[in-house]
């Protein structure tokens, strides 16, 4: 299925149509096996599958370019933002954004945290189990900041 973007282009919609796009066919997620180096077992498991943007972009890498700097711009004001909300005990505020980094963890592919985004939605937004909050929102932020790091070095 391919998906048009009118021009001029809003910078949030292509990751909106990537999202949109996701939610329809899911994600492919493939993990990059282990390697050893020098004796010690490194992990070379990226936290991130971008096959659903490498999708929507038609083969347009400066699109999929756009997309990961879009996030690494975005997501850290936002993750920021949740865990204020979270400290400050602002469930209204921490369910929203947590709706709204959902849809973007899943068009990256992060699959390690897609249940925990969910779950500090689904508890906030719903007032049960807010105790377990900041240690979900904690590794959201880790698997973000790890996330970002990964994308950076790929760039």
């Amino acid at each position: 299925m391919k998906c048009a973007l009118s021009k001029p282009i809003d910078e949030e919609k292509p990751l909106t149509v990537t999202t949109k796009k996701i939610s329809s066919d899911g994600a492919n997620n493939e993990a990059v096996p282990n390697e050893k180096s020098n004796g010690q077992h490194v992990s070379t498991e990226k936290l991130y599958d971008l096959s659903m943007v490498r999708s929507v972009s038609g083969g347009n890498q400066d699109f999929i370019k756009k997309m990961i700097g879009l996030f690494i711009e975005t997501v850290p004001q936002n993750i920021s933002e949740l865990e204020k909300s979270s400290g400050s005990e602002n469930w209204e505020q921490v369910g929203k954004i947590a709706h709204k980094l959902k849809s973007t963890i899943d068009s990256m592919g992060i699959k390690s945290i897609h249940q925990d985004i969910r779950s500090i939605e689904n508890s906030a937004k719903q007032k049960i189990n807010l105790e377990a909050i900041p240690a979900l929102v904690g590794n959201v932020k880790s698997v973000i900041d790890k996330t970002i790091q990964q994308l950076q070095d790929e760039l």
